[in-house]
């Protein structure tokens, strides 16, 4: 989310603009809910649950081979999730 005004003038519309350019978007599509669903099996014998948008988020991530930017520390635990903090 961009708190500013829209449309931004000048230097500021530069910066939004570059900003969102650098967002990689996916589809939730079924290789990703798949893999969700992998995650989650691979979870439920320990008796831990990951729930909704982390599950999917996660999922989103190893599916594309991407880091996930976070500070919760569960993510840690899902094997092939590069995770970063800051």
């Amino acid at each position: 989310m961009i708190a500013t005004s829209w449309p931004p003038d000048g230097a500021q519309r530069g910066r939004a603009l570059e900003l969102l350019d650098s967002i990689s978007c996916w589809e939730l599509d079924r290789m990703t809910l798949d893999c969700a669903a992998m995650i989650a099996d691979q979870w439920a014998p320990q008796g831990d649950r990951l729930r909704g948008v982390d599950l999917v988020v996660a999922a989103s991530a190893v599916r594309h081979g991407e880091s996930v930017l976070s500070r919760n520390p569960v993510f840690r635990r899902i094997p092939g999730l590069a995770v970063e903090s800051y």
